[in-house]
C-alpha cells in the first residue's frame, strides 16, 4: 500500500493541472452563483422541537414550556426539516 501513494499523488497532480477552471465556470449550470452566496441564506431550525413541559411543580422557569407540535412548527412557524427526534 505504501507504494501506491506516490502514484496516487502523481495522478492527482496531473488531473488538477489538466483542468481549466474558466471553461468550467463558463459552462456552469448555475449562472447566478456570483449573485447569491451561502452567507446570504438563512434557515430557521429548532432545538428540542418535541419538548413538553414537565408535570408537577418540581420544575419551573426555563423548563416550564411546551413547543408546538412538529406539524405546526413546519407549516406555520417557518421551521425547516432540521430536527431529528430521539429514537
Amino acid at each position: 500500500m505504501r507504494h501506491c501513494w506516490p502514484l496516487l499523488a502523481a495522478l492527482t497532480l496531473f488531473a488538477c493541472s489538466s483542468c481549466d477552471g474558466e471553461t468550467f465556470l463558463e459552462k456552469s449550470q448555475y449562472p447566478l452563483d456570483e449573485l447569491l452566496h451561502v452567507n446570504h441564506l438563512q434557515a430557521l431550525g429548532t432545538h428540542n422541537s418535541y419538548h413538553l413541559a414537565p408535570e408537577g411543580a418540581k420544575f419551573g422557569g426555563e423548563w416550564d414550556y411546551t413547543n408546538a407540535p412538529l406539524d405546526v412548527q413546519l407549516s406555520e412557524q417557518g421551521v425547516r426539516k432540521s430536527f431529528s427526534p430521539d429514537p
